[in-house]
């Protein structure tokens, strides 16, 4: 079960809740806080499930969505790749990191 502040958020195996809540991927892309609703815009008109922290949008992409299109769409100082976590659950659903106050 992921928890937040004795509340349950889900409960799952891990690689489920992940296939089910995040998908294949994270792109994580930080970018200049003028131009990150014009990004979370164009994300979401385009059916991409994402969440904003900061200066940082968080991209899940499932099947069919490909990290290729996403770079097309979302410009930014830093870019990064990689596999979705059991901490990007807790973020998607909690709406706060693990470290952090809640939004």
């Amino acid at each position: 079960a992921l928890m937040d502040r004795g509340e349950i958020l889900t409960v799952g195996r891990p690689k489920e809740l992940v296939e089910e809540h995040i998908g294949a991927q994270v792109v994580e892309v930080e970018v200049n806080l003028n131009d990150i609703n014009y990004y979370g815009n164009r994300l979401g008109q385009n059916g991409y499930s994402y969440q904003i922290l900061g200066k940082r949008l968080s991209i899940y992409l499932k099947n069919p969505h490909d990290s290729k299109e996403v770079l097309k769409m979302v410009v930014g100082k830093t870019t990064t790749v990689r596999e979705p976590t059991l901490s990007d659950v807790f973020f998607k659903l909690a709406g706060h990191d693990l470290r952090e106050e809640p939004l």
